[in-house]
């Protein structure tokens, strides 16, 4: 599983705490300082859930129909649709879509996942329907014009994906079961924790 350069499987996994996902497919999560956020397949919601007891606390609508990638901007919720492959920015009081805009990749066959935020907006694109692909994409977007900054291929099945403030996360899924660490100057995985999970989205 030396998916893209790195040292495989180096970061033991080690579960902390767990807390149940507030409905089935959970697709992804997003931390906005107090709170984490929840999206997932089929859902209309996003659903605001306590960092201490796991509890929905809150939730707001959407009309994004197959939501798989989520990130918190400070301000606002990125959201990605899988049914139509486009990037969303949403009032997290209200749900209203405040932009819209196609991902950026030129493949074919798109299917818009992971997203994260370090002032500027990260996209995975597995470009593939259920398993891994030569060709996924990890996609930077500038935070201002989102135009493409960086576009750098990830072999795999990538999904979530988080910004720890230094490295960025990426979860490969599809049978795969892994979660990379990356150096974004670079686009080089650096260190990776096998799940026993296939589908750590």
């Amino acid at each position: 599983n030396n998916m893209n350069g790195s040292s495989t499987g180096s970061i033991p996994l080690i579960i902390v705490d767990s807390i149940s996902a507030p409905a089935d497919y959970i697709q992804d999560l997003a931390f906005d300082g107090e709170y984490l956020w929840a999206c997932g397949a089929y859902w209309d919601t996003i659903y605001k859930i306590s960092m201490g007891t796991g509890a929905v606390i809150g939730s707001i609508p959407t009309t994004v129909y197959y939501a798989a990638g989520l990130t918190f901007d400070g301000v606002d919720i990125w959201v990605t649709d899988k049914t139509n492959n486009q990037i969303h920015k949403l009032d997290k009081n209200t749900g209203n879509i405040l932009q819209s805009f196609p991902t950026p990749s030129t493949s074919g066959s798109t299917y818009a996942t992971g997203l994260a935020w370090n002032g500027n907006l990260w996209h995975n694109d597995p470009n593939s329907v259920g398993s891994a692909n030569v060709n996924a994409q990890t996609f930077c977007l500038s935070s201002v014009s989102l135009a493409t900054l960086q576009s750098n291929y990830n072999p795999g099945w990538p999904t979530g994906l988080a910004w720890d403030g230094q490295y960025l996360w990426c979860s490969h899924s599809a049978g795969i079961g892994i979660i990379q660490k990356y150096d974004i100057s670079t686009f080089t995985a650096v260190d990776s924790i096998i799940t026993p999970w296939i589908y750590p989205n």
